[in-house]
């Protein structure tokens, strides 16, 4: 006999550290950014999903949502991290993305370019878990980002500014890729895809990030 609770549910491990430890519900983008990011709209946002078997698309399904981008949290990381590392990075990009909210003209260096693709490769990570069931990033290369701030090497991260009217935006597309019909090399282990895509509007930053697992 197997007794599920929902405390059991809501305790799952933590996408970073696998602790089973008390959840902290996290913003998509932090409190203190939402000010530069003046809310448009009629406060609703689109969540869509398409299913495709090779080239024939098997499913769909798009649903309107209440809240806007800035205000959707998800309890996906313990107390531990998200008050510890976490709040260390952000605390570390805070007066970078501050200048970029305000428009400022200003030189990045190296150092602060490795700290604003740590940000958004933290921030794509658990970005993922919005659409649990879809994610791609493996549990060990989710540790070794939290424990050494290394970026998978399938990541590719690029950054630059657009001239649309949105201040915030999130369009993930996920899939799985394989060469063979044997299956994706490397293995899923468990995973759903191997492969994701991810465009972020950020104010006046624009985000891409590309993540491959698939050999060659």
């Amino acid at each position: 006999k197997v007794n599920i609770s929902l405390e059991n549910i809501m305790n799952k491990a933590c996408i970073f550290c696998n602790s089973t430890g008390k959840k902290s519900k996290e913003h998509r983008w932090p409190v203190w950014m939402h000010e530069f990011l003046p809310t448009l709209g009629d406060g609703n946002h689109i969540s869509e999903s398409n299913t495709f078997q090779w080239k024939d698309q098997i499913g769909s399904k798009k649903t309107e949502k209440p809240g806007y981008l800035t205000t959707k949290k998800l309890r996906a990381v313990c107390q531990k991290c998200n008050n510890g590392w976490m709040s260390q990075l952000e605390n570390k990009i805070k007066p970078i993305l501050i200048k970029v909210l305000n428009r400022e003209t200003f030189d990045i260096c190296t150092e602060k370019q490795k700290i604003l693709t740590r940000w958004i490769a933290m921030k794509s990570i658990f970005g993922e878990h919005f659409e649990s069931e879809t994610h791609m990033t493996p549990a060990e290369d989710r540790k070794l980002f939290r424990s050494q701030m290394t970026i998978p090497e399938y990541f590719s991260i690029y950054i630059g500014n657009h001239g649309t009217e949105a201040n915030t935006g999130w369009l993930r597309h996920s899939m799985t890729v394989s060469k063979t019909v044997d299956g994706p090399s490397p293995p899923l282990n468990g995973l759903k895809r191997n492969t994701q895509s991810i465009g972020i509007i950020c104010g006046p930053l624009f985000i891409y990030v590309l993540a491959i697992r698939e050999d060659e």
